[in-house]
C-alpha cells in the first residue's frame, strides 16, 4: 500500500512563505507571499513578482500534498508534469536565454549570486521528482511514496530559497541599470509570446497569484492583462476555467487525507 499522510513533527514547521495559506483573500490582507518583496512600490519590484508569484501560490500547496492513495499518486504525477513542471520549465528558460541577458548587458549580477547553478540544481532535482512521479504512479509502494514526498519537500525549499536569492538583487538591478518600464515590458511581451500553446497553462497562474495579493504596487491583474496580445486575452477566460479545474482543485484534492488502513 501507500504511505499515509505525514504531519509534521511538533515544534518543527514547513518551509512556507507567511502568507501560504490560501484564500478566500477577501478574509484577510492582501499581499504577495515573498518575504523579500513584502510592500512592492514600483515596477522593479513588479516584473519579477509576476512569476515568481506565480510559482509560489503552487510550492505553498505542493509541501502540503498528502500522497496517500494510488489515485493521488496518479493525479500528482499528471499535474506535476502537465502543469508545475511546464511552468517552470518555462520561467527557467526565459531567464536564462532572455531576461538575465538582457538586464546583465546594463548591471552584472553580484559576485556572490548563483543564479545559473541554482538553475541547474533545480532542475535536476526536477527531473528527479517527474521520474520518481511516474514510477511511483506505476507501482507503488510505501518507500517510494515516501521518497517522493521527501524530494517534494526538498524541491519546495530549494524554490523558495533561490526565488528569495533573485528577489533580493534584480529590482536593485533594473533600477541601477537605467532600463525603463516600457523596455522591461517589452521583455515581458517577447516572453509571452515565447510561451506559445503553453499560455494556456501559465497565465491564469500568474492572475490568480496577481489578484490574491491585491496586485504588486502598480501592476494588477487587469492592467496585467491588458498588456498581453489580442489572442491570449481572448483565450483567457476558458483558460481560467480550465485552471480552476485542472491544476486548483487538483491541488485541493492532493491535501486531503485519505484513511485507509495499512496492509
Amino acid at each position: 500500500s501507500t504511505a499515509k499522510c505525514q504531519q509534521p513533527e511538533a515544534g518543527k514547521t514547513l518551509l512556507t512563505d507567511p502568507a501560504s495559506t490560501q484564500k478566500p483573500a477577501d478574509a484577510q490582507i492582501k499581499a504577495p507571499t515573498s518575504q523579500i518583496i513584502t510592500a512592492p512600490k514600483d515596477w522593479c519590484d513588479a516584473g519579477l513578482l509576476i512569476p515568481h508569484e506565480a510559482i509560489r501560490l503552487m510550492l505553498n500547496e505542493m509541501c502540503k500534498f498528502c500522497l496517500d492513495s494510488d489515485e493521488k499518486l496518479a493525479a500528482f504525477s499528471k499535474w506535476y508534469s502537465q502543469i508545475f513542471y511546464v511552468v517552470v520549465h518555462h520561467h527557467h528558460d526565459a531567464e536564462e536565454q532572455i531576461y538575465m541577458p538582457w538586464l546583465t548587458k546594463k548591471v552584472p549580477f553580484p559576485p556572490d549570486a548563483k543564479v545559473e547553478d541554482e538553475h541547474k540544481a533545480l532542475i535536476a532535482l526536477m527531473n528527479t521528482i517527474l521520474n520518481t512521479s511516474r514510477s511511483t504512479a506505476a507501482e507503488a509502494t510505501m518507500d517510494t511514496a515516501a521518497d517522493l514526498k521527501a524530494q517534494i519537500q526538498e524541491l519546495v525549499d530549494l524554490m523558495h530559497s533561490h526565488l528569495h536569492a533573485e528577489e533580493k538583487v534584480v529590482p536593485e538591478m533594473l533600477r541601477s541599470s537605467g532600463y525603463t518600464q516600457e523596455e522591461e515590458g517589452a521583455i515581458i511581451g517577447q516572453i509571452v509570446e515565447g510561451l506559445g500553446p503553453d499560455n494556456a497553462v501559465f497565465i491564469p497562474i500568474i492572475t490568480e497569484a496577481m489578484d490574491r495579493a491585491g496586485g504588486y504596487g502598480p501592476m494588477n491583474s487587469e492592467f496585467f492583462v491588458s498588456l498581453l496580445p489580442p489572442p491570449v486575452q481572448e483565450g483567457l477566460p476558458g483558460w481560467v476555467k480550465a485552471f480552476r479545474e485542472e491544476n486548483l482543485k487538483v491541488m485541493e484534492f492532493l491535501q486531503e487525507t485519505t484513511y485507509t488502513e495499512s496492509v
